[in-house]
């Protein structure tokens, strides 16, 4: 990925970027040729290959771009979703990764607010968190709410997920269904499931309770 308009988009410019391809043609180990896969775009903060093509976060979009001539540039562009927020530039969504469920995961920074609209609902993130994103369904949905800048996510042998916060400096942070951060909005509690309505117990009643946060 290249881009030019990083860190401000100016009023009235036209979409610059771009993706490069890098080949290796003599088999030196050295990149001695470049082949633009995909222009006009704006400030690109990931990309991922996928479906014979590839998955690209477009500032408040995320295209699908395929080649279907061969010839490493791509002739079909496609708005997968859209709706991500741009207020903070060095907080749009990034760093997309394939779990072991099949989904594409990716985040996205505290400084930015997205409202999504999918064949499944509206999704909105009021700030930093995880997405995890279905493409043959368009399924979209937040695994973890929280964090500051989180340009880190891996998944371990075992499909564990970790991020970590390249703002928050608290290190590899576990990441799970339901997860929310103290980062995440008025949240007081530092990780745990998102909260739920008390339940009440009767007398006799040895079922467990579950108290807010």
């Amino acid at each position: 990925m290249s881009s030019v308009t990083y860190p401000q988009i100016k009023p009235g410019d036209d979409p610059i970027d771009q993706i490069v391809v890098l080949e290796d043609t003599d088999k030196d180990g050295k990149a001695d040729k470049s082949t633009v896969f995909a222009s006009d775009l704006q400030i690109p903060t990931a990309v991922i290959p996928a479906d014979g093509g590839c998955y690209v976060a477009n500032s408040t979009e995320i295209l699908f771009l395929k080649d279907t001539n061969g010839d490493l540039k791509a002739d079909e562009r496609q708005v997968v979703l859209s709706g991500f927020g741009t207020e903070d530039t060095h907080h749009l969504v990034h760093t997309f990764r394939h779990g072991p469920d099949g989904q594409m995961h990716f985040n996205q920074s505290i400084y930015i607010h997205s409202h999504i609209e999918t064949p499944w609902g509206l999704r909105r993130l009021m700030g930093g968190g995880v997405w995890e994103f279905r493409p043959e369904t368009r399924k979209l949905e937040i695994i973890a709410k929280g964090l500051i800048n989180p340009w880190g996510y891996e998944f371990d042998r075992w499909g564990q997920s970790f991020a970590t916060d390249g703002a928050g400096s608290e290190g590899i942070n576990y990441i799970f269904p339901g997860a929310v951060f103290a980062t995440s909005g008025c949240q007081t509690h530092r990780q745990g499931p998102e909260p739920r309505p008390a339940q009440t117990v009767r007398p006799g009643d040895h079922r467990g309770r579950t108290l807010p946060g």
